[in-house]
């Protein structure tokens, strides 16, 4: 309420006192600060002042009258109310000056909303958006009405197990007030196909979805790759948030703007660079996931590790228990390295590309298992497979070993179980989009903290390399 509101209610009040009604209260609509004022300021007779009785004076029936109000010394209660008001006016503006300050310094929020654990700006070329992690945050109405914006329709895309999970995320997205649209797809890799992708248009033109309206990621890095790209795509670009919901999708999908969509002749084959508006991660998802998605997660974190921050591998956790505190620090770390690789090369085409560690020969082998491996578990075995690489091209020495103790310590897999030959795996990385006239290009690390480019230089010494370390030993 305003001062001159608020002296003008206090004025009406005083009339009311001049009428000769001593045990007047405050009107009922009157703010709360009002109300502390006609409790705390002497304009209220202390007592029935009929009889000018003194303040705890015995009445005719030899009871004291408690004191209502205490007055300053010196001030007297009148029937015109003229030194009360006097004494008054101090409380009064003390009291509105408090309520204006209070609003200055607490807006109107309809929740308490913590400060973020961590927050990363992410600078990709001309985009710039905020990875913002915080525990909770994906049920809270507040993230999300900051994040829908002027949007009248979000279009979430999700699947159904990733819905029945986060029921809180979809509820606050719909209490925002804008329209939600629900694209449900198929969990895992099936949710990368042209035809997924056809239907999302479908129900994006069924629903009138323009471009300033928003399209939500909610899920793993499938999800991200799917959504991303129909964002991408959509009337050549609409809004795009992402919310992972996996470790890995935390780490590495939802940072970066890469999506991707898989054709029968490889994996991600299809795909764009398109950055979010932002990134709402909630470390609370983690409690959803199962030891193989977090182990599958822990990959990319163990990369980052080899090629950029070598902290990071000081700092991994047993997947098997809960370390929450661990894990912050992990993504906060390891999307801080990805975010300065990336800074000025937001397409593949310089030190961006040392985020490829493991994926030349790990996405050749996940596409040749049938996607029976996860995909940290294939990049893995990639990364082993680069580490032999790197001795067998350079003079280091014991790249291997630390690799594979790396991944031992998160219950990551070192050599390959499923049936995937060197031939499927040497035609798939033909085909890799990293490829360079004839010959794929593979990330080298030779030491921790560091990473190289090199192209692959025969396909003897590949095949080598193959057999000395991801070969299924013969029982």
């Amino acid at each position: 309420m305003a001062p001159d509101q608020f002296h003008d209610l206090f004025k009406a009040w005083q009339k009311r006192l001049r009428r000769g009604s001593h045990r007047v209260r405050p009107p009922s609509h009157a703010p709360a600060a009002f109300v502390t004022a006609h409790a705390a300021c002497p304009s209220s007779p202390p007592a029935i002042c009929s009889s000018r009785r003194r303040v705890g004076a015995p009445s005719a029936a030899g009871r004291r009258i408690a004191p209502r109000t205490v007055l300053p010394a010196g001030v007297h209660w009148d029937r015109h109310g003229s030194e009360a008001q006097r004494a008054c006016e101090p409380a009064v503006r003390r009291l509105a000056g408090t309520q204006r300050a209070a609003a200055r310094k607490a807006p109107e929020v309809e929740e308490a909303v913590p400060p973020a654990s961590a927050t990363v700006v992410i600078r990709a070329g001309s985009a710039t958006y905020p990875f913002t992690l915080a525990s909770g945050q994906l049920g809270r109405i507040g993230t999300w009405r900051e994040a829908v914006g002027n949007a009248r329709t979000v279009a979430v895309i999700t699947s159904r197990p990733v819905a029945a999970l986060f029921p809180g995320a979809l509820r606050a997205i719909a209490e925002t007030g804008a329209r939600r649209v629900v694209l449900e797809v198929p969990d895992g890799e099936d949710a990368k196909t042209l035809q997924v992708v056809g239907r999302c248009y479908q129900a994006l033109a069924q629903a009138r979805f323009t471009r300033s309206d928003l399209v939500v990621a909610l899920g793993g890095g499938t999800v991200t790759d799917l959504a991303g790209f129909v964002a991408s795509t959509w009337k050549r670009g609409a809004r795009l948030v992402h919310a992972p919901t996996t470790l890995l999708a935390l780490v590495d999908a939802a940072v970066g703007g890469k999506t991707g969509i898989n054709l029968s002749s490889g994996k991600n084959l299809a795909g764009t660079f398109y950055q979010p508006e932002r990134v709402l991660a909630d470390d609370t998802v983690l409690t959803s996931l199962p030891v193989r998605e977090l182990r599958s997660g822990l990959a990319e974190v163990i990369k980052c590790g080899f090629i950029a921050d070598p902290a990071i591998l000081d700092l991994l956790p047993d997947p098997a228990r809960a370390q929450a505190q661990r894990y912050l620090r992990l993504i906060e770390l390891s999307v801080r390295a990805k975010a300065q690789l990336l800074a000025d090369d937001v397409t593949d085409r310089g030190l961006r590309r040392h985020l490829n560690y493991g994926h030349t020969a790990g996405q050749a082998i996940e596409t040749a298992s049938g996607f029976t491996l996860r995909h940290g578990e294939a990049v893995a075995l990639g990364m082993v497979y680069a580490a032999r690489l790197c001795e067998l091209l350079t003079a280091a020495r014991g790249v291997t070993a630390d690799t594979q103790d790396a991944l031992h310590r998160v219950g990551l897999p070192t050599r390959l179980q499923a049936a995937v030959s060197f031939e499927q795996m040497w035609d798939l990385m033909q085909q890799d989009k990293k490829v360079s006239p004839g010959r794929p290009s593979f990330v080298l690390s030779p030491r921790r903290g560091t990473a190289t480019l090199a192209c692959m230089p025969q396909r003897e010494i590949a095949r080598a390399a193959f057999d000395d370390v991801l070969r299924p030993e013969r029982r």
